[in-house]
């Protein structure tokens, strides 16, 4: 029996995830928190298996909206086009949920917040671009694996360790929360060929740094830039540190910098 707005509005389960189904493959999943998403099973034309994937949530993608996401996914071949996918929980989507959860959790603490900019940034820069619009649950393991070889190749280490990480957190968060039921991302690091990649950090000699200074002072670059280098270069903190540093961190009359602890 095909569902009705007052079923899906009304619809609940108490102890574990139940589906109601629709009609032609389409069901509402219904988790104990309250948590209601659309979900379509279908049979994959190329390997002849059963999948399901995943919609969007409710409301905000109501009944009538479902169904025709649905219809415009078989009308299509089994793939998204752009207009549709808008309507879907993408890559992107999931990730900016990770990093709001992960803020939350971090209690306004500066470094915390300062290491999840740089999870940002790696986001935006090196994962987003391939990852983003994709429909969450028609990413495979293979895609994963592409955008950790496309960072390798630029001969950097940490951003490849990075990004492992953040894609394994993101994955371990929407197992979490319902919208896969694997961490695909699970043994990323291993794949990886860090302990080849022979190109060090730059650094400068002891002997080097006098010379370092000189030209720094000269240097045609915004003064808030010459500032912020000769800081890190006497105090060697990291850069989150100092792009979240405050006035009142500062006591100049004691001449101490009270970085705030983590809690």
């Amino acid at each position: 029996m095909s569902l009705t707005d007052i079923k899906v509005r009304q619809a609940h389960c108490k102890e574990k995830t139940c589906f109601l189904s629709d009609e032609d493959g389409l069901s509402l999943k219904i988790e104990p928190s309250g948590r209601k998403s659309w979900c379509y099973r279908y049979t994959d034309p190329q390997t002849k298996k059963r999948r399901r994937i995943q919609l969007g949530l409710y409301p905000d993608l109501s009944l009538k909206k479902a169904r025709q996401v649905k219809d415009d996914f078989k009308d299509n071949n089994f793939c998204f086009e752009h207009d549709t996918a808008s309507n879907l929980i993408t890559f992107g989507k999931v990730g900016e949920e990770w990093l709001q959860f992960k803020l939350k959790n971090a209690f306004n603490d500066s470094p915390r917040c300062g290491v999840l900019q740089l999870a940002e940034r790696c986001l935006q820069q090196d994962i987003y671009p391939d990852l983003q619009d994709l429909p969450f649950q028609n990413i495979k393991r293979y895609d994963l694996v592409s955008v950790i070889k496309k960072i390798e190749g630029r001969q950097v280490k940490e951003p490849v360790k990075k990004a492992c990480s953040y894609l394994n957190q993101i994955y371990d968060y929407a197992v979490a929360m319902g919208y896969c039921e694997f961490n695909i991302a699970h043994g990323l690091n291993k794949i990886t060929i860090n302990s080849k990649i022979k190109k060090n950090y730059p650094y400068l000699k002891a002997e080097e740094i006098s010379d370092f200074k000189n030209k720094l002072q000269k240097l045609d670059a915004h003064p808030i830039i010459k500032k912020a280098l000769m800081f890190k270069l006497h105090t060697g903190v990291r850069g989150a540190e100092l792009l979240l540093a405050e006035p009142h961190h500062f006591d100049l009359n004691e001449k101490i910098w009270k970085i705030p602890a983590l809690h």
